[in-house]
């Protein structure tokens, strides 16, 4: 069904937008930019209307998108599950595509974005990381070229470490089993916890 533009509107911070009353459907905001060639009392077809507010949806959705960007790097995934709560899926994967072509989202360099974080901040095992990726819908190609260059060793020695002073009165036994739980919540395999665990009791009695 055509319709007609009843009202041309700017809104937004500066103007930068325009409301669009079409009549006998929903109201509709677009970048000016979106906007350039459109007057009130224009005649639309049912065609053009469509484009519209295709347009105003992925406006809305871009803009979802650049404000969880904001914050951190984010996945695919983690985008596509957000805009989905509120765009439809054609909105929401062609919002995805755009992000891609401007270098905006990136599975790889969110993954060693994850992975440096957690270094510094939570050094954690190959398999806590490899499922914390994995939930963020990072590919296994990618899981294992971003986890495969990785001393795991050295990365629970600067856990154990940061925990250490912690239990630095506890007993041998006492310590090692706390020791050793905390590694293995963090991932890390049995074989890296009996060798770095030893490590850093004798590390902290030489300290006293």
């Amino acid at each position: 069904m055509p319709g007609f533009i009843a009202r041309i509107k700017p809104c937004g911070p500066e103007g930068k937008k325009v409301a669009i009353t079409i009549e006998g459907f929903p109201s509709l905001i677009l970048p000016r930019t979106e906007a350039e060639g459109l007057r009130e009392g224009q005649v639309l077809s049912e065609e053009q209307i469509r484009e519209l507010w295709e347009r105003a949806e992925l406006s809305k959705a871009w803009e979802a998108s650049l404000r969880l960007l904001k914050f951190r790097p984010r996945s695919e995934q983690e985008i596509r599950a957000r805009l989905r709560r509120k765009f439809p899926p054609e909105i929401v994967e062609k919002t995805i595509i755009s992000l891609r072509e401007k270098g905006l989202v990136d599975d790889r360099l969110f993954a060693r974005y994850w992975v440096e974080s957690r270094r510094e901040f939570k050094p954690s095992g190959f398999k806590k990381l490899r499922y914390e990726l994995r939930s963020k819908g990072i590919s296994p190609e990618i899981i294992r070229e971003v986890l495969g260059n990785l001393d795991f060793a050295e990365e629970a020695y600067k856990a154990a470490l940061k925990k250490a002073q912690r239990w630095q009165s506890l007993d041998e036994f006492s310590f090692k089993k706390k020791m050793a739980d905390f590694l293995a919540r963090q991932g890390f395999s049995f074989e890296i916890i009996e060798e770095v665990v030893p490590k850093v009791w004798r590390e902290i009695q030489r300290e006293e």
